[in-house]
């Protein structure tokens, strides 16, 4: 059996939150929770370069 992929889930999961954040400039917190939540996104999908260190997923 082929192990169901959870990267489809997760990336709905975050564009969702993305969605929810206030869009606000001068809310620092708001950005910063943006700016980490785009990272992600970005990093979903992506092979890790270095096998021996493997993040957790």
């Amino acid at each position: 059996m082929a192990k169901k992929n959870k990267n489809g889930q997760r990336l709905s999961e975050l564009h969702q939150e993305l969605k929810e954040l206030p869009d606000d400039p001068k809310d620092m917190e708001s950005y910063m929770k943006r700016l980490r939540i785009e990272q992600a996104i970005r990093g979903i999908g992506k092979r890790p370069k270095n096998r021996f260190f493997v993040s957790e997923w």
